[in-house]
C-alpha cells in the first residue's frame, strides 16, 4: 500500500493559493454541511473542469446569490425542520396553504401589536429617588 502511495504521490503537485479568511470559513462552513472537505472540493472542481473542457458555471454577475446571514437563517431552519419544529401542516390545495399564511401572517401582526403594547410607556415609569 505504502509502494503504491508513493508513486502516486510521485505524479502529484502541490497547488497553494491564497484567500481571505471569511471566505475560507464561510466555503468550509458551507462545504462541512455537505460532508466534503476544502481540498476534496477543489479536486472536484478540477476534475469538472477536465470533463467539461469549460469552467463549469457561469461566469456573469449575479444578484441572485445568497449573503453569509442568509445561508445561516437557511442551515438553521433546515436544521429545526429536521427537529420536526417550525413545520407547516400539508395543504390540498394552493387556496388553503394561501389562508394559512394569510392567518399566520395576522397572527404575528396581533404578537408584535401585544407586545409593543405591553411595554411601558415613559410617562407610566415612577421614577426611583
Amino acid at each position: 500500500m505504502y509502494i503504491i502511495y508513493m508513486l502516486l504521490y510521485k505524479f502529484m503537485r502541490l497547488i497553494q493559493i491564497r484567500i481571505p479568511d471569511v471566505d475560507k470559513e464561510a466555503v468550509e462552513k458551507i462545504l462541512e454541511f455537505l460532508g466534503i472537505d476544502l481540498p476534496t472540493a477543489i479536486r472536484m472542481y478540477l476534475k469538472k473542469i477536465i470533463r467539461s473542457k469549460s469552467i463549469p458555471f457561469s461566469l456573469r454577475a449575479d444578484e441572485d446569490h445568497f449573503t453569509e446571514a442568509e445561508i445561516e437563517e437557511i442551515l438553521r431552519r433546515e436544521k429545526e425542520a429536521d427537529q420536526g419544529k417550525n413545520i407547516s401542516p400539508e395543504f390540498s390545495s394552493a387556496k388553503e396553504a394561501i389562508q394559512y399564511l394569510d392567518n399566520d401572517i395576522c397572527l404575528k401582526e396581533k404578537l408584535s401589536t401585544t407586545k409593543n403594547s405591553r411595554k411601558a410607556s415613559p410617562d407610566s415609569v415612577r421614577r426611583r429617588k
